[in-house]
């Protein structure tokens, strides 16, 4: 990868990747020629990951969903792609699709199974985690939690009044949520970045 794109990602102006997406897929395509070399694997996955917070970020929702199902058939997956793709979901009102991937995902149903086991499925237990586990895993958790929220709101044909009430409420129990994980005792970092996603999926 060329100095001009690790700068554009490190300054995260996310427009200009998804003005320039094409050259830096292509890129990334050299990067994993060879698939036996993880320290190439580990920078495929890390510009997918930027890749994924500017689409996040710019609210291309419809081509995560399609970037995350791309890299599924190449077996690539790591915890920011898989929460962007969740959020993702959730921005697309297709409650049922983050649902899916939830169930299918080897992150969940292997590596942090305990996590959201009735054991350990307490967020004092995340703590002990990295940023990218404790966020995917509060967002994992998120969804569970308000899934018939979330379908009601999906499934909702009523006026677009209504609509923005159920908007709301749902917003206002990820604001909340973020407000208990605050006092729990996570790190600004995490606050900052659960606040930045709660006003783009709920503004």
């Amino acid at each position: 990868m060329n100095k001009k794109m690790i700068n554009e990602f490190k300054n995260k102006n996310y427009q200009y990747i998804h003005d320039n997406i094409n050259e830096i897929v292509d890129n990334c395509d050299k990067i994993i020629q060879d698939e036996s070399d993880q320290e190439n694997i580990s920078e495929f996955i890390k510009v997918y990951e930027y890749i994924g917070e500017s689409y996040f970020n710019l609210e291309r929702f419809d081509l995560i969903i399609k970037m995350y199902d791309n890299l599924c058939k190449i077996k690539i997956d790591s915890y920011p792609i898989l929460m962007y793709t969740l959020l993702s979901c959730i921005g697309l009102k297709d409650v049922y699709l983050a649902l899916s991937y939830m169930k299918r995902s080897k992150l969940l149903t292997d590596d942090l199974k305990w996590y959201l086991d009735e054991d350990g499925c307490n967020y004092y237990n995340y703590l002990k985690e990295n940023k990218d586990i404790q966020l995917l895993l509060i967002v994992v958790v998120f969804i569970k939690n308000n899934a018939n929220m979330l379908i009601n709101n999906m499934l909702l044909e009523d006026s677009e009044k209504n609509i923005n009430a159920k908007s709301c409420e749902i917003g206002v129990s990820f604001y909340e949520l973020i407000s208990t994980l605050y006092e729990i005792g996570y790190s600004m970092e995490v606050i900052k970045r659960l606040n930045e996603i709660g006003y783009i999926l709920f503004k």
